[in-house]
């Protein structure tokens, strides 16, 4: 099998092209069969200087969905994920690890995907049951929950849960004032 690079004839306009073809009649054979003609041969490789293109494509597994991907591939196109960033975490949290191992005194913050997530699931439920008064309760819950998931992957969500936590909390402290003075000038202002 040879490379051939050509120059071809197509509804009146000249082109050049690449094409993988036994020999220049089986090149001349398919140009025809595609409605043009060959007008000349420019180039002519051997198969096995086309092995660098067999060494760019190969192959590896995504460490993470275990699919083929280009070696030199830094984002799988199959998950999405970024290869990089992915392995630089790695790094990062054996470095993490590793601290707490060789430092007893040091407390762990490896993170906890769970609290974060937890934590902004509850700040959204302290919004939405604000008005019957449970929400006062799941706030604090999210308050309190959420500094344990700011370290973790998702530690975005965590603040999020602390900071919807807040609101509710001070909403509600501010609601109680409101009532209380109401009530108070009813109760005290009818006298």
């Amino acid at each position: 099998m040879k490379t051939f690079k050509y120059r071809w004839k197509f509804g009146g306009s000249e082109h050049t092209g690449w094409k993988d073809c036994g020999d220049e009649s089986d090149l001349r054979n398919r140009i025809k069969e595609a409605g043009g003609e060959l007008i000349e041969v420019l180039e002519v490789k051997e198969k096995e200087q086309a092995s660098e293109t067999v060494h760019k494509t190969r192959t590896k597994k995504c460490p993470f969905c275990s699919e083929d991907i280009k070696e030199e591939a830094i984002k799988c196109k199959h998950c999405g994920t970024d290869l990089l960033r992915r392995n630089e975490s790695a790094h990062s949290t054996d470095f993490r690890s590793s601290q707490a191992h060789t430092d007893p005194y040091r407390p762990s913050r490896g993170g906890n995907n769970g609290l974060a997530i937890t934590s902004f699931i509850l700040g959204i439920l302290a919004v939405i049951t604000s008005a019957i008064g449970l929400g006062f309760l799941l706030a604090i819950i999210a308050v309190c929950l959420g500094p344990g998931g700011k370290d973790s992957e998702h530690g975005a969500l965590a603040s999020w849960g602390i900071g919807l936590g807040w609101f509710v909390i001070i909403g509600s402290i501010v609601v109680a004032i409101l009532w209380g003075s109401i009530f108070g000038l009813m109760i005290f202002g009818s006298r």
